[in-house]
């Protein structure tokens, strides 16, 4: 099978957070956004705020945070330090829950079934031989501590349409969560500064667990 990079991303949880914080004026000011850095499809409100950049995307709920990268490579750990780590600086007193660091990858193959089947069926299982049927698909969960977090991978069928694509195709798709809890009493500032470092190894461990799998990249 034949596995290719989707996206990757930060998320972090929090109560109460006050999406019309970050408006132009307050990301420029604190030097997280160049005044002329500003893409289409920018969204300010006080329930929702979604900066897109040719750098990265920031969606901002009254929950969370999310940061989108626009690139996978070697310069994004050093540019969630520069644009996450001066946020919640920004913010300190935001009682954070919790940080996620996520990767999807996408296998693609010409008999999806049959190899969701080789990969997963266990015939032994009576649950399992309830689905053994032409049509079937299977997947897994996987889970383990790494980095200080917990890692967690979901293996499973998705129908996906890609960039330039003119319709959605079945794909085995790995999502990786490394999700870390973020201590309540405590800088949270400091705490999500540390686990944000961890990026670059978590994207080596979750490129080498792709590699094991029999996958081509």
């Amino acid at each position: 099978m034949q596995v290719e990079f989707a996206n990757a991303n930060v998320v972090i949880a929090a109560r109460h957070l006050n999406p019309s914080v970050f408006n132009q004026l307050w990301l420029v000011d604190n030097e997280i956004v160049a005044r002329d850095e500003f893409t289409s499809g920018c969204v300010f409100s006080e329930m929702i705020v979604n900066v897109h950049t040719n750098r990265f995307r920031l969606f901002v709920s009254p929950e969370q945070l999310q940061f989108v990268p626009a690139k996978f490579d070697e310069d994004t750990a050093t540019l969630l330090q520069q644009v996450l780590v001066r946020i919640v600086q920004g913010v300190p007193h935001t009682p954070y829950t919790a940080v996620g660091l996520n990767f999807v990858w996408l296998a693609a193959d010409d008999q999806l079934g049959d190899l969701s089947r080789s990969l997963f069926f266990r015939p032994s299982q009576p649950l399992y031989e309830a689905f053994n049927v032409e049509d079937a698909r299977f997947g897994c969960y996987l889970s383990r501590e790494l980095l200080g977090g917990r890692l967690k991978l979901e293996i499973k069928p998705a129908t996906v349409r890609k960039d330039g694509e003119e319709f959605p195709t079945e794909r085995l798709q790995f999502s990786f969560n490394l999700h870390y809890d973020i201590q309540a009493g405590t800088d949270a500032a400091s705490q999500i500064e540390a686990i944000l470092s961890h990026w670059a190894d978590a994207k080596n461990e979750v490129i080498r667990l792709i590699d094991i799998s029999g996958a081509e990249r």
